[in-house]
Order: structure tokens, then sequence, then C-alpha cells
């Protein structure tokens, strides 16, 4: 038991070098936020979303089968945001108080949008896989939907509850590349973490992800309340996340 009082630190030994693998990792970008993009929400064409298309031997009078318009993929926005209160005496400047802000921000931005998403998941209309006892199961079921049944050319991406990762780990279903840190199935699908997942996965398109450049913090003396002497501080930034051409969800019975 303590007999004195702690020892303040000047700085705490853990920094936000130590992030946890996430969305971030996983989607294409950050990209930087397009101006006028706040608070809408962002669509762009995609040319190689459907199963359409035909191969045939060429003879005379054979042509192939007309296709429909091309897909437009819609992304959704969201503000991601921090805030904190602390006494102004423990401080020797407003700097500090805005870097402490910026710190619990930035390491919660992976959460905090992974959550966003998944709410985000919940209200589309993803065609039903239903279920899969195992994770090898699940893995199959989302890929050959992805490229047989839609006949997806690109990567695609699964978004995955965290207790899923140690499942595929145990199955020597993922492996994980050295050059980018981006975990993959055998057959290089890219495997998203979901922390606010639970029970169900999802397979889409290639995920992207685009946010604004900067944060907004305020000036920590604009967020001083000198009636209690307290910081009240607040973090937030915008981003925006699309994925192309389809959405599939399987419940893992495993889980």
């Amino acid at each position: 038991m303590a007999i004195a009082p702690p020892i303040a630190l000047a700085a705490p030994p853990t920094n936000k070098a130590a992030l946890r693998y996430s969305l971030l990792n996983a989607a294409v970008g950050p990209l930087d936020m397009p101006d006028g993009a706040r608070l809408v929400d962002l669509r762009y064409t995609v040319p190689w979303c459907g199963p359409g298309g035909t191969a045939y031997i060429p003879e005379c009078g054979a042509f192939g089968v007309p296709e429909g318009p091309l897909d437009i993929a819609d992304g959704f926005a969201t503000v991601l945001e921090r805030r904190f209160e602390c006494q102004a005496s423990g401080f020797e400047n407003g700097a500090q108080v805005e870097e402490l802000m910026l710190d619990r921000l930035e390491v919660s931005e992976p959460r905090l949008l992974e959550a966003a998403l998944a709410a985000y998941l919940a209200t589309t209309t993803a065609f039903d896989l239903g279920s899969a006892a195992t994770m090898a199961a699940a893995v199959s079921a989302m890929e050959t939907y992805a490229y047989t049944t839609q006949g997806y050319g690109l990567t695609a991406t699964m978004h995955l509850p965290i207790g899923a990762f140690a499942y595929l780990a145990s199955e020597y279903l993922i492996t994980r590349e050295s050059a980018t840190g981006v975990w993959r199935t055998n057959l290089g699908t890219i495997v998203a973490p979901n922390a606010s997942l639970t029970d169900h996965a999802f397979i889409t398109g290639l995920t992207v992800v685009w946010r604004a450049p900067q944060p907004f913090i305020p000036e920590a003396a604009e967020a001083l309340d000198r009636g209690d002497n307290l910081y009240k501080m607040v973090g937030q930034r915008d981003y925006i996340v699309a994925w192309e051409c389809f959405t599939a969800t399987i419940e893992l019975g495993v889980l």
C-alpha cells in the first residue's frame, strides 16, 4: 500500500504510435476530404460493378449481351468527437491542453469511425448470406459472393468483429502484409476489424475513407471557463466513408 503521494510524471510512458490495426489501415486512404464535402454525402461512378459480361467464340453474327448503366458509390459523412474537462492550474500553458485534446481525439478516431460504419451498415439493405458455423465457412461464403456471384474484379473488403480475428488466425485464414501491415485472406481479400460489430460480418467492394486534413480543436484560451477555472475542451474531425458495388452480411455462429 502506498505511503506517499504518487509522483506525477511530466508525460505518459505510452504514446499514440501504438495504435491498433483498424479500419483506417484497411481502407483506401484516408484521402483528403474534397472542398465542400463537410457534412454532406459523397458519390462517385464505378465502372466495374456487377457480374455482367460475356465470353463467346467469335463467329459471324455473334454479339455480346447489352448491359445496364454504371454503378454509383455513395459515401456517408460523419463527425467524430471527443471532449474533456480539467483544472487549468495543472498546466503550464494552453498548448499542453490542446495537445492532450489532439491526442485524445486521434487515438479515438479508429474506434469512432468503425462505430459510425457499423451503424450505417445496419441501415443498409445487405444481401443475407445466412449463418456460418466456422470462420472458414464464413470466409468461403463471403468470397464466393464477392468474386463469383458479384463478379467483382478488384479486392473486396471484409468487415469483421474484433473477436473474429483470433479465430481467423488460429485457422490460418489470414496473413499480414509486411509492407503495408494490412491483413488479408489467402485469396487477398482485405480484412478490416470493427469494434462495434458483434456476431455479424459484412463484405463490400473496396472501402474508401476521406477525412478533413486538420481536426477542429479550439484554442485553450477560448475553452477556459473562468467561472470554475476549467478547460472544457472539444475535438472534432470530419470523415466520409464509401464502398462500392455490393454489400452482403453473414452471421458468425462461432461468435
